[in-house]
């Protein structure tokens, strides 16, 4: 029996830069949607960044989490900084590969939001 791995996915530009809010599951079945979206997004904008809200995730695979670096890498190509909402309270709750991940992604245009608005 195959495992479906659910994942919600919105977009926000009202306010200016693009806010992909991501609700559900971030596995490696799930990820290249998330990679997809955000292609799609910083092809469309000229925004100096693009927020990542993770606040909504339950479950954490490493495999999916590694997505946000290939995320990280076209923000560099695009001129934008990759910020992160949703992870930093809960640093420490994830599993250490999740936090691993977490850690590679963090970097020179990475940043962290402050507490995410829903």
């Amino acid at each position: 029996m195959e495992q479906w791995h659910l994942m919600q996915l919105a977009v926000d530009s009202s306010h200016g830069a693009p806010f992909v809010h991501v609700v559900g599951e971030l596995t490696a079945v799930s990820a290249p949607r998330l990679l997809k979206l955000c292609e799609g997004v910083l092809s469309r904008s000229a925004a100096s960044s693009l927020t990542v809200d993770l606040s909504g995730v339950r479950h954490f695979e490493p495999e999916g989490v590694a997505v946000l670096l290939h995320v990280r890498d076209l923000c560099a190509a695009a001129g934008a900084a990759l910020v992160l909402g949703g992870v930093s309270d809960r640093r420490g709750a994830l599993p250490l590969r999740v936090e691993r991940v977490l850690d590679e992604v963090d970097g020179r245009s990475t940043v962290e939001a402050g507490p995410v608005l829903a």
